[in-house]
């Protein structure tokens, strides 16, 4: 399969609030980082990629149709009502990111 290397694009980045443990009082932090590979006009698909105290922790691929009318303004979208891509597929759509860490 040849992959258009211009893509998968970073297009967004957000930080979930820090929260403390009661025991350690040690503050952790989630980040969500969002690539995403446009396999049509209307069709999209987007590496959700999640780091613990800036560590990757893992990431997943979430596919779904979107107007098509800016894809930058439809990624978050795609994450919270698009299917997961299989494991397979998603290694092919975005090969930067480690194998191990795909989420189940």
């Amino acid at each position: 399969m040849n992959i258009d290397k211009r893509f998968p694009k970073k297009v967004g980045f957000s930080v979930k609030k820090g929260f403390t443990t009661k025991n350690t009082g040690f503050t952790s932090t989630y980040t969500y980082e969002y690539r995403q590979y446009a396999l049509d006009r209307e069709v999209l698909a987007v590496a959700k990629i999640m780091y613990f105290n800036k560590e990757l922790f893992d990431w997943a691929v979430y596919c779904t149709a979107v107007p098509g009318q800016n894809h930058n303004d439809e990624y978050i979208k795609v994450t919270t009502t698009g299917s997961k891509v299989r494991k397979d597929l998603a290694i092919l759509m975005f090969p930067g990111l480690p194998v191990g860490k795909y989420r189940r």
